[in-house]
């Protein structure tokens, strides 16, 4: 499998060609002498690739979608410890996947901007202490065509909310 994005698709190559160019017109409004100061080059451009999600870790992006690692989700929500994100994890406010080796992954769905999406929340708190990977394929399962993902983009919380709520205890009693 390809873990890159086919250039044949025209709408990927669009969504690439525009953040290209937006990135750029965002470099070239940089000073000149900021940009000078830049000593280490190699550096800026690892932590500009751990922010770019991973299409598919082991194929699990086929079931759930591009994740971050466990470093660009520190970066992205700006915190320093691990301990901060098993806090989060812990609070149903953060939906981490655990894979081989103990690696930490986390889903880019649950994500706007550098935070965690407020309805998201609520559905986790919902799900309360559920496998966190069943958690991650329900939100994009489609139900009569539509994922769990799709209704809260439409700000159909409740609908979700309740959804989640009657499988939770559905898995709660097998």
């Amino acid at each position: 499998m390809s873990h890159t994005i086919d250039r044949k698709d025209a709408h990927a190559q669009a969504v690439i060609d525009q953040l290209v160019a937006e990135f750029t017109r965002d470099l070239e409004s940089l000073p000149a002498d900021f940009l000078a100061s830049i000593d280490d080059l190699e550096d800026v451009k690892s932590r500009m690739r751990s922010l770019v999600a991973r299409a598919s870790v082991k194929g699990y992006g086929d079931l759930i979608g591009p994740v971050y690692d466990l470093d660009s989700t520190m970066k992205l929500l700006k915190v320093t410890s691990r301990a901060a994100i098993s806090k989060q994890v812990k609070h149903h406010k953060l939906l981490r996947l655990t894979i081989e080796n103990s690696e930490s992954i986390f889903p880019v769905f649950q994500f706007e901007g550098r935070a965690v999406r407020g309805d998201i929340q609520q559905v986790l708190r919902a799900f309360g202490d559920a496998d966190s990977f069943a958690v991650a394929q329900w939100f994009n399962t489609p139900l009569d065509g539509v994922t769990p993902l799709d209704l809260l983009d439409q700000g159909r919380l409740d609908t979700v909310l309740t959804e989640a709520r009657a499988l939770a205890a559905g898995w709660q009693t097998v």
